[in-house]
């Protein structure tokens, strides 16, 4: 998009990497969406870790056991994460596929 503006009103074509460059050096990079779980409430989270995560410990420790934070992912055959960039002239080729997916679990 910019460098067909840029074409059309200088009358100069860019390539692609030259656009990119151009646009870093006004200071301007891609930009992705931070992905934060939008549910989440900063005062439950601190009232929980006040008041009801001391209780846990201390249940842990009596019973001699190890408190572990598991953590999940998933990931998609089909999901795209990042920034491209191409001119809309290009339509991509989509090839059928068999769609997979992978759950992982996990705990330091």
């Amino acid at each position: 998009m910019v460098g067909e503006l840029i074409e059309r009103e200088f009358g100069v074509m860019l390539s692609l990497s030259s656009v990119g460059r151009l646009l870093r050096r006004l200071g301007l990079s891609p930009q992705r969406p931070l992905f934060r779980a939008y549910q989440q409430d900063p005062e439950a989270v601190e009232r929980w870790r006040r008041e009801q995560y001391p209780t846990i410990r201390a249940e842990a420790e009596a019973a001699g056991a190890v408190i572990y934070f598991g953590d999940e992912a998933s990931v998609r055959s089909d999901f795209h994460s990042g920034t491209t960039r191409r001119a809309t002239r290009f339509w991509p080729t989509r090839i059928p596929w068999r769609r997979s997916a992978a759950v992982m679990r996990g705990a330091p």
